[in-house]
């Protein structure tokens, strides 16, 4: 009886003093610490000039929310399900699961991470785990304006990339996307059609109190996302939170805008039984310097249809989001320059295409019909002079002509194309998978026995059959897979995403270095992954036929 007291003493005890020691607001939602500020905000009818945006919120990077902007687009009034369906309804568009990092890749209609537009329509109201987030396909492009506070100077030049997202809480509130807290590189300004979203915003300089997650070694750290579960603090694993002297909270309706500064940690979360959005990424101005003046002319919205903008997708094929913004990558085809020769050659295509993909060492056949293609259409643009390949003649390069560049000169992300699903599974475990099941059934695989699995695996019925037909040919059944396992795992080996535990490179105590010298938290923190960019480049380039 004595010893039970002691016991009931020390657990009660335990329990005041370390529940006394722990802050307000831990295992609350982000923010609960201290009250959040206010972002300015303008109307339609009495916004800020551009130039005033650009000098009074992009530089010094300051959030901005424009009230009632989106409401004279013509998606404001005509984007029902049923238009969309009709007029875009065979446009192809990146899906994802609604809880991000957390659930795996939905399957679409038309592959792994893919849907038309019509599928998704249907479905998303239904329940399904799904949201789109997506290039907005070009022939949408009309329906959309620029903002008049955007339509001037070098605004127009520097729009990189046109977003949209699609969503549904069902009626019910929770139930919609809800993002982690991470930050983007580029320059955004968010438009809502339909809907509402409420936005948290930590500005830059709070990085080392966020615990960003490292991501691999050759992040930059412009963009990432953050260990904290936003919805509920855990202020033992992540005290320093409370370290946050200023944080932000507002509400963007159907017809607002809000400008979100490159960089700034933010949470996202949507509300409305249809709640679409729109994202216009743009420069991050890294020289500070920003021309926005009108001249003569009052700004007026612009239509996104008259907009050159850097990455733009057809609705069908690879989607160029989260390239690099143009002007970058002209300045990147200058290393393609032979400084002796002063002009483009065939040996530092082949070298730049060759040190800019992560398996590059793996699938020479690839790099070599990539360098191939870079070299020989800069040739045709030059009028087959290679002495008229100078620096003066990409500096003059016309946008068109850079833009099929951008899949010859970088790797290709998976999740942007339909080959997706090779880099969610790991060879070896499917390697293990066919092992298990013929060691399940007297050293017999099955067809049928091997689709089943994969489908229960997340995989396609589609690249379940595209493997088996790679393994064992049009055989119902197959006993010895040593001679065709490796050829049913190349693309998957390509495509890697992963590397096995034992080949990893990088230390268990790796962090980034983001371009503003903060550190993110060490790989052994989210228990470590490892890219195949980490593999180091050969000594030597292989001989090529260029």
């Amino acid at each position: 009886m004595i010893l039970l007291k002691v016991f009931t003493f020390i657990f009660v005890y335990r329990q005041v003093c370390c529940t006394a020691e722990l802050p307000t607001w831990h295992m609350k939602p982000l923010g609960s610490h201290k009250p959040a500020e206010k972002v300015d905000e303008v109307f339609a009818d009495n916004l800020v000039s551009p130039q005033e945006f650009a000098d009074k919120y992009i530089i010094p990077r300051k959030p901005l929310v424009f009230r009632d902007v989106t409401k004279t687009w013509p998606a404001f009034k005509l984007w029902t399900d049923e238009y969309l369906v009709e007029k875009y309804g065979e446009m192809e568009l990146r899906i994802e699961g609604k809880k991000e990092k957390f659930t795996g890749t939905p399957k679409g209609d038309v592959c792994l991470g893919r849907d038309r537009m019509k599928t998704f329509l249907k479905e998303y109201r239904e329940g399904a785990d799904k949201y789109v987030v997506s290039d907005l396909p070009i022939s949408m492009y009309k329906d959309v304006n620029i903002l008049p506070s955007m339509s001037c100077g070098d605004f127009l030049k520097n729009f990189v990339e046109i977003d949209m997202w699609i969503n549904s809480d069902l009626g019910k509130k929770g139930q919609g996307g809800n993002s982690l807290l991470h930050k983007d590189a580029f320059n955004t300004v968010n438009c809502v059609v339909n809907g509402t979203k409420e936005w948290k915003l930590i500005e830059l300089k709070y990085n080392d109190y966020v615990y960003q997650s490292w991501e691999g070694p050759l992040d930059a750290g412009y963009g990432g996302f953050s260990l904290i579960n936003p919805d509920k603090v855990d202020a033992t694993k992540f005290p320093d939170v409370g370290k946050v002297e200023k944080w932000q909270f507002v509400t963007i309706n159907a017809g607002d805008c809000l400008y979100l500064p490159s960089q700034m940690w933010h949470q996202v979360k949507s509300f409305g039984e249809t709640n679409r959005a729109i994202a216009f990424l743009f420069s991050q101005f890294h020289d500070n310097k920003i021309n926005a003046s009108c001249g003569d002319k009052s700004p007026n919205a612009t239509p996104l249809a008259e907009v050159d903008v850097d990455l733009q997708y057809s609705g069908k094929g690879n989607m160029p989001m989260g390239g690099s913004e143009m002007e970058s990558v002209r300045e990147n085809m200058k290393e393609l320059i032979n400084e002796e020769l002063g002009y483009i050659t065939k040996k530092l295509s082949y070298r730049l295409v060759y040190s800019s993909h992560s398996t590059g060492y793996i699938n020479k056949r690839l790099i070599l019909e990539k360098a191939k293609n870079l070299y020989f259409h800069l040739f045709k643009a030059a009028g087959e002079k290679k002495e008229a390949m100078t620096e003066e003649f990409i500096d003059n390069l016309p946008r068109d002509q850079i833009r099929p560049l951008y899949d010859w000169m970088f790797p290709v992300e998976p999740a942007m194309s339909y080959n997706h699903e090779y880099s969610v599974f790991l060879p070896e475990e499917l390697v293990d998978e066919v092992e298990r099941l013929q060691s399940q059934n007297a050293g017999v695989l099955n067809k049928q026995d091997f689709l089943t699995r994969y489908l229960e695996m997340g995989g396609t019925l589609t690249f379940a059959e595209d493997f088996w037909q790679r393994l064992a040919g049009t055989e119902e059944s197959i006993t010895d897979v040593s001679k065709t396992i490796e050829h049913a795992v190349e693309k998957y080996v390509y495509y890697r995403r992963d590397k096995p535990e034992d080949e990893r490179e990088s230390s268990e105590d790796d962090v980034i270095i983001t371009p503003q010298g903060h550190k993110s938290q060490p790989k052994k923190a989210i228990g470590g992954y490892s890219r195949k960019d980490t593999e180091k480049e050969p000594e030597s380039f292989p001989k090529t036929e260029l």
